[in-house]
């Protein structure tokens, strides 16, 4: 007869973490699906849509403006650009831990409506690259007021 110890797991929330993260790890579910390159890192981004526009923020901390490119063409969106590491190269120096990622990055995205290329306009302020895409024949007319005696 053989005696076989269970122990179960007191904190079912972490372990339903761990599993998650260890199958998201396996299918790679944090990299987009259109993204050609599965090389780098890939950077977090939502995507809004308003009754005007489609906006698009993606978090690109740590990186330059000069090493951004954004490109619109059709029915996507592509954002590529590159981060470099905290530590120059050559430095002598030792990770102890190591999370951010660097090196070259690419997004594309699909537009979930029509887009004028006309009206497309992107900022970037404290690592958040906004990108504003306006939607063709939705331009707010100017409000004329009559002025009665």
């Amino acid at each position: 007869m053989y005696i076989v110890k269970v122990r179960l797991a007191r904190d079912i929330a972490g372990l339903y973490r761990s599993m998650n993260r260890r199958l998201e790890s396996m299918m790679n579910l944090h990299s987009p699906v259109l993204s050609p390159s599965s090389n780098g890192w890939v950077p977090e981004a939502d995507i809004i849509e308003t009754e005007g526009e489609v906006r698009i923020q993606v978090n690109l901390a740590g990186v330059s403006k000069e090493d951004i490119e954004v490109s619109y063409d059709e029915t996507y969106l592509r954002v590529v650009g590159k981060r470099f590491p905290g530590i120059p190269p050559g430095t002598s120096a030792r990770y102890h831990q190591m999370e951010m990622g660097s090196g070259s990055f690419e997004r594309i995205f699909t537009m979930p409506t029509r887009i004028d290329p006309e009206r497309i306009e992107a900022s970037f302020e404290d690592g958040l690259l906004t990108i504003h895409l306006g939607k063709p024949g939705y331009e707010k007319a100017p409000l004329q007021v009559e002025v009665h005696d």
